[in-house]
């Protein structure tokens, strides 16, 4: 403390000796004896706080021209650790930020990969239904042809002219034609049956797997 004393004194008699004022005049200034100003420079006594801003006045300094180095050096030191924590928060702000952009990217990515698996679920549903709507419209044109085949089959096969050459034509193809229409009612019934069968098994599959999943 007593160091301190001194520095401030010494900076109070160096400023008033560049300023050319006397101590009366100074002390004048600042409303207290020569002898204070005289303590003050010796460092016996050290100048009061409110003291401070009119001792500045009275010799044309700011108050940190009675600082003593050593304070100022602290103050810088202690500025330049400020400034470090300050680089450091903005440091860790930016780390921040940059983790949430990445994240961020990371769940718009994954929100594109969900909405692009969807779009394949959904394709190959739609998949299915087309591949069922031609198998259902195939099996539906077969049906048809061969009911319509049995049909003329039975209406040409009644004779109109009895031992004619004609009539044995006449028999000879609706018989032929009903052959056919009968093959493909069979080949109906018979592609009809293995879908059926398919999809009990499908559905008894799924039912197993069910239950595999709830661990029944």
């Amino acid at each position: 403390m007593k160091k301190h004393n001194n520095e401030l004194g010494d900076k109070i008699l160096e400023l008033r000796t560049i300023k050319n004022i006397s101590q009366d005049e100074l002390a004048a200034a600042v409303g207290v004896s020569r002898q204070i100003v005289s303590k003050w420079e010796s460092g016996r006594v050290q100048p009061k706080a409110d003291k401070l801003p009119l001792i500045c006045k009275a010799l044309g300094v700011g108050l940190e021209a009675l600082m003593p180095q050593k304070d100022a050096q602290e103050d810088k030191v202690i500025s330049d650790k400020d400034d470090d924590v300050a680089c450091d928060v903005v440091a860790y702000d930016e780390e921040i930020e940059n983790k949430v952009e990445e994240s961020n990217l990371l769940i718009s990515n994954t929100e594109d990969e969900t909405d692009d698996q969807e779009t394949t679920k959904k394709k190959r549903k739609l998949s299915k239904k087309a591949k069922i709507a031609i198998v259902a419209t195939l099996l539906s044109i077969v049906l048809l042809l061969g009911i319509i085949l049995i049909l003329v089959s039975s209406v040409m096969g009644s004779p109109k002219v009895e031992g004619s050459l004609a009539e044995e034509d006449s028999v000879t193809w609706s018989n032929n034609m009903g052959n056919i229409g009968w093959m493909l009612f069979s080949v109906f019934i018979a592609i009809v049956a293995i879908l059926s069968i398919i999809l009990v098994c499908k559905i008894v599959k799924n039912k197993k797997d069910k239950q595999k999943i709830n661990g029944v």
